[in-house]
């Protein structure tokens, strides 16, 4: 009791000397049992968003009580905004794939994953992109706002799935389902969607997909557009826009570039490969590069580490201004895919000025506030995948029905990359027995659902 009177008395006697500025050097110094005082802790956070920025730096002992006082600081702030006005925010994946010879792979736009309500532009689910825009998810948080009319635009690409269903889309497709329009300049608007107020919102089910109802799991409004009831808008799309990173990947050694104006301020790798996973965060400047050894001795546990990596990136997150409940459905959404899949992939958050030329938005009311958080996946399939895909393709051609099952078997469960990867070897496999088998199961993988007239 004692020494907490001591501390206590010490810390009044140094802000009434060195005042605001002096605390504010001194954060970093703090010890843990400083940082547990409330009344510092208190006063730490009426310094706002300049503390803020001294918390990042400090011992490791501290760095739990120095990220929760982070959090507070911006919720102080984000109470502030949400005071003032509307807010919206908007969190998504922009994936993009390269083989080994640092060639791009078209991914397929593929809508396996979604709720048989969402609605899907095309009837031919075969196309092939460089880039997909995945998940980009809107929340709206209104003051005094009743309803908002909202338009997405994508100049070098076209929205392919949606929900709620929109007033218009654009480009329109052609009699008969020919896709004879360029795949650009894609469009939709969303007209008079209500915010409402539910005990019991009036959602459509999407019990077999678990992720749908995580992104429910937010303080956010709940929207009614034409009736019914979401607690987001959705939409995903596809896009020839590459990314401003370049990298290369040879025997354990990576490099990465920095091809644009804007610094890159988080940029993570994460190599999970035989159950362990090799994981790096760094910050890049405009044009610069960094070479990378991939250490395997380095190498954790990925059930261990895909957790902890969760957590720093959801943390991340909120930092860009993502609330906690946000930023956790996002974070346990991605997390298998993002850090627990095997694969070599390198992941940053798009610059804003590049997001707002990227895919554009337009709101009828202006908010106080708009946080854009679309994370860029850049997926490598490095030259042990390419050589494990291509073995099982091969064994398509074996001469046991036995051995060609269990290769169909394999292929049929293959991730998305592997299957973008199966349509770039079917364009150059010789063997017709083998060409018309892959092309059977790259057939199976499309499992529609339903379609928009």
């Amino acid at each position: 009791m004692i020494m907490k009177l001591t501390n206590l008395l010490y810390f009044f006697l140094f802000v009434s000397v060195y005042g605001n500025e002096g605390l504010l050097n001194r954060i970093a110094g703090f010890s843990p049992a400083e940082l547990k005082d409330k009344e510092l802790q208190s006063a730490i956070v009426k310094l706002g968003m300049p503390a803020h920025e001294k918390l990042k730096t400090g011992n490791k002992e501290s760095y739990k009580l120095r990220m929760d006082l982070c959090r507070k600081i911006r919720a102080v702030r984000d109470t502030k905004r949400l005071n003032k006005g509307l807010v919206i925010h908007e969190w998504g994946t922009f994936k993009y794939l390269q083989d080994s010879n640092e060639i791009e792979i078209g991914m397929r736009d593929n809508i396996s994953d979604l709720p048989g309500f969402v609605q899907v532009w095309n009837k031919q689910p075969n196309i092939y992109h460089s880039r997909i825009i995945k998940k980009p998810i809107l929340y709206f948080y209104p003051k005094f706002e009743t309803s908002i009319n909202v338009t997405v635009k994508c100049p070098t690409g076209i929205l392919t799935q949606w929900w709620p269903n929109v007033s218009s889309f654009s480009p329109r497709r052609m009699q008969n389902n020919k896709i004879k329009v360029l795949r650009r300049n894609g469009t939709l608007s969303w007209r008079n969607i209500r915010f409402v107020k539910r005990q019991a919102p009036k959602y459509s089910k999407a019990d077999k997909h678990p992720w749908w109802n995580k992104l429910r799991n937010v303080d956010a409004s709940i929207l009614n557009v034409n009736g019914v009831d979401e607690k987001f808008l959705f939409y995903r799309g596809v896009a020839s826009r590459k990314p401003v990173m370049k990298a290369s990947y040879a025997k354990d050694k990576l490099r990465i570039e920095n091809t644009s104006e804007f610094k890159l301020g988080h940029v993570f790798v994460v190599y999970v490969k035989n159950a362990k996973v090799f994981d790096l965060q760094f910050s890049l400047d405009s044009h610069a590069a960094k070479n990378i050894s991939i250490k395997w001795d380095q190498a954790v546990d990925v059930k261990t580490r895909s957790v902890q990596l969760r957590k720093i990136f959801q943390y991340y997150l909120e930092e860009l201004g993502l609330f906690p409940k946000e930023s956790k459905g996002m974070t346990d959404i991605w997390q298998k895919q993002y850090f627990e899949n095997e694969g070599l992939r390198i992941f940053y958050v798009m610059p804003r000025k590049l997001q707002d030329s990227f895919l554009k938005l337009s709101f009828s009311v202006t908010p106080v506030s708009l946080i854009r958080t679309n994370v860029v996946q850049y997926e490598i399939f490095t030259p042990e995948r390419e050589k494990a895909v291509f073995l099982m393709i091969q064994k398509l051609g074996a001469e046991t029905f036995r051995e060609r099952r269990k290769a169909q078997e394999k292929l049929l469960k293959a991730d998305e990359f592997s299957d973008a990867y199966m349509k770039k070897v079917l364009n150059e496999v010789d063997d017709p027995e083998i060409s018309e088998r892959l092309k059977s199961i790259l057939l199976k993988r499309q499992k529609l659902r339903h379609f928009i007239d």
